[in-house]
């Protein structure tokens, strides 16, 4: 009667201990994709683009190119079409959620579950991967 009490026991125990739900680890969020955002002021309207992508396959090293397009505004009209182009690179440090411009030192951090990405006071929109 003892060894089947002491057996009964022991399988309960490894049936908890099994059992237990452990921490799940959210889906690794990634800054791979387009972003895009628009912002109108009283001297300017712009377009501005962030494209994000993998260097080389490697994890954690990542082009960052920002396309912005914009119209200076003088005496309330809007001026032609002007482009600006700037290039970079960033390292991706998953655990805090951040690409670490290395150029001009910007962070980026991954919102809304990765589908925006911010720097400083600037959301851009996800537009596709």
């Amino acid at each position: 009667m003892q060894a089947k009490t002491f057996l009964f026991g022991v399988t309960s125990l490894l049936l908890i201990c099994c059992n237990v739900p452990g921490e799940e680890r959210a889906p690794s969020l990634h800054p791979e994709g387009a972003y895009t955002r628009h912002v109108k002021g009283e001297f300017s309207v712009a377009d501005d683009t962030l494209y994000i992508y993998p260097v080389n396959g490697q994890k954690n090293l990542f082009s960052i190119e920002r396309r912005t397009g914009f119209q200076r505004i003088t005496n309330a009209v809007a001026g032609p079409r002007e482009w600006k182009r700037q290039r970079s690179f960033g390292i991706w440090v998953e655990e805090e959620g951040l690409l670490r411009e290395q150029k001009l030192g910007k962070f980026y951090a991954l919102a809304e579950g990765g589908k925006s990405i911010t720097t400083g006071s600037s959301r851009y929109r996800r537009i596709h991967d």
